[in-house]
């Protein structure tokens, strides 16, 4: 049985384009690619580093969000959470297709890494470990 913890920012019942300003989220609990609850909650903290931390103690395993600054994901990466960015749209139809492993329509660039994964409904699972190849053909 696998359970996750997902945290998305809102704004007006949609994907928050900024994470890092955003103070309300939609809290789901899944179980086996099922929703089992969902629960809006604000969390008034005093900057983005505690909001962060609000959400992983709350149990957060993942954050599917729009933009998102470099510091945040770093720190949401330093506490164990995996963070989806990039991803914009109707929450209920995200949470939806995350489960299903269709995000790919919902995705603009930057979780995608640039790259064309959309057919196969991947955006973004593996973003926060992919590296781009230099000119030279190196990995970053």
């Amino acid at each position: 049985m696998k359970n996750e913890l997902i945290a998305v920012p809102v704004f007006q019942e949609r994907v928050s384009p900024l994470m890092d300003v955003s103070n309300r989220y939609m809290i789901y609990e899944t179980e086996d690619g099922r929703i089992k609850q969902r629960i809006a909650i604000s969390l008034n903290a005093d900057g983005e580093s505690q909001r962060v931390e609000k959400l992983k103690e709350i149990g957060v395993n993942t954050i599917i969000c729009g933009a998102v600054s470099g510091y945040i994901a770093h720190l949401v990466s330093d506490r164990g959470m995996r963070l989806l960015s990039m991803i914009y749209g109707p929450i209920d139809e995200i949470i939806t297709n995350y489960l299903q492993n269709t995000l790919g329509s919902y995705c603009s660039g930057g979780g995608c890494n640039g790259r064309k994964r959309q057919r196969r409904g991947q955006c973004g699972r593996d973003s926060g470990r992919a590296r781009q190849k230099n000119a030279s053909g190196e990995r970053k």
